[in-house]
């Protein structure tokens, strides 16, 4: 009896962890967001856009105040590029795509693998 109790708590955890985990988490809104971990940066012709560390995605139009967008993942981004100065996309682990349509002031999923365990390193169109 003992036994069919911690095998149901053992299933009941894991699908429980399961549904969690599927499910991507929102940035954390970071106090010192330009000094965290950045792995690229784009010029969009009118500003700089960098991401990072736990889905940080900054912005600046003089590269010394920089804004913190809002991102829905927590996934370290490696890439980012822009067409244009509205319409950008960036990816980085867990197969992880996001895209903007506002110059990157805020940004939505588009892709997320966890399964794949990938991650996606650099963004070329051509």
């Amino acid at each position: 009896m003992k036994y069919m109790l911690y095998a149901g708590l053992a299933i009941a955890a894991s699908l429980s962890t399961q549904s969690i985990a599927s499910e991507p988490l929102a940035a954390i809104t970071a106090i010192k967001a330009d000094k965290t971990l950045l792995t690229d940066i784009e010029y969009t012709g009118k500003q700089l856009v960098a991401v990072g560390k736990h889905g940080t995605i900054i912005t600046s139009s003089d590269a010394k105040d920089w804004q913190q967008a809002s991102v829905p993942t927590q996934v370290l981004l490696t890439a980012v590029t822009f067409n244009g100065t509205e319409r950008g996309w960036a990816c980085g682990h867990d197969a992880t795509i996001i895209n903007t349509t506002d110059g990157g002031a805020n940004w939505q999923l588009q892709q997320v693998n966890t399964q794949l365990d990938k991650p996606c390193l650099d963004i070329l169109f051509t």
